[in-house]
């Protein structure tokens, strides 16, 4: 069904608003920079709507605080290995990410990379 162009459908006998591609793409792109609130904000839905259809595409949200290890390690210059290491021995400040093997990285503790002259 559409109203106003925009395409519903009914679930469990509620009226939906189908994610559009665009949509998908948006919030998939910036799981990375942006939190669920304002993704959602931007698409002009809930906030659990976005938190839902994120899980639902088994897609993790990355906080502002923290970082996935492909990120720090291009930042640092050191290799991911290198700073799961780092963080194993308490010398950068980290987390793991909630079931999983892979580590999250807080910023302002990650080595500065040096400069190449």
């Amino acid at each position: 069904m559409v109203i106003d162009g925009v395409e519903y459908k009914y679930v469990h006998g509620r009226l939906l608003r189908v994610w559009t591609l665009e949509e998908e793409y948006f919030m998939i792109s910036h799981l990375t920079i942006w939190t669920d609130a304002a993704i959602a904000r931007h698409l002009g839905r809930t906030e659990e709507a976005v938190k839902r259809y994120r899980w639902r595409l088994k897609q993790h949200c990355f906080n502002q605080d923290v970082i996935p290890s492909g990120l720090a390690s291009e930042l640092t210059g050191l290799s991911p290995q290198r700073l799961t290491a780092l963080a194993r021995q308490k010398k950068i400040k980290a987390r793991k990410k909630p079931g999983s093997p892979h580590w999250m990285f807080y910023p302002d503790s990650l080595p500065v990379k040096a400069r190449s002259n």
